[in-house]
C-alpha cells in the first residue's frame, strides 16, 4: 500500500497548525458573520486534514493544488482587484494587501516544501 511520508517533521507540524488556524478563522467567519462562502474553504480544509492524517498517496498533489488555489491564486486576484479599484478612484487599504502578500508567501512556501519533503512510499519501504 502506498502512503505519503513527511520527511520534515517541522513542516508537518507547522502545516497542520496553519490549516487548523485557517479552519478556526473560517468557522468563526461562518458562524459569527453568517458568511455562507466560508463553507468552501472549510470543506477544503477538512478534506485536506483528512488526507494528511490518513497519509493518503494523493496528498502531495492535493496539497499543491490547495496551496496554489487558496493561498496563491485567490490572494493574487484580490491584489489585482485592489489595484483596479485604485484606477477607479478608490484608495485601497494597505492592511488587506499585506495580508494577501503574506498568504502568497505562505502558499509559495507550502508549495515548495510539499514538492521537496513529501514522498510516496510503499508499505515495504516503511
Amino acid at each position: 500500500m502506498k502512503t505519503a511520508v513527511f520527511n520534515n517533521k517541522v513542516f508537518f507540524s507547522l502545516l497542520i497548525g496553519f490549516i487548523l488556524l485557517l479552519l478556526l478563522y473560517n468557522s468563526y467567519s461562518f458562524l459569527k458573520n453568517n458568511n455562507v462562502y466560508a463553507i468552501i474553504p472549510i470543506c477544503a480544509q477538512v478534506v485536506l486534514l483528512a488526507f494528511i492524517f490518513t497519509r493518503n498517496k494523493h496528498l502531495r498533489i492535493i496539497l499543491i493544488i490547495w496551496a496554489m488555489t487558496f493561498l496563491i491564486i485567490a490572494p493574487g486576484l484580490d491584489i489585482i482587484a485592489s489595484v483596479l479599484d485604485e484606477f477607479n478612484g478608490d484608495s485601497p487599504k494597505l492592511d488587506p494587501l499585506i495580508i494577501d502578500l503574506v498568504y502568497i508567501i505562505i502558499g509559495v512556501l507550502i508549495y515548495t516544501y510539499a514538492k521537496k519533503t513529501i514522498s510516496i512510499s510503499t508499505s515495504n519501504d516503511i
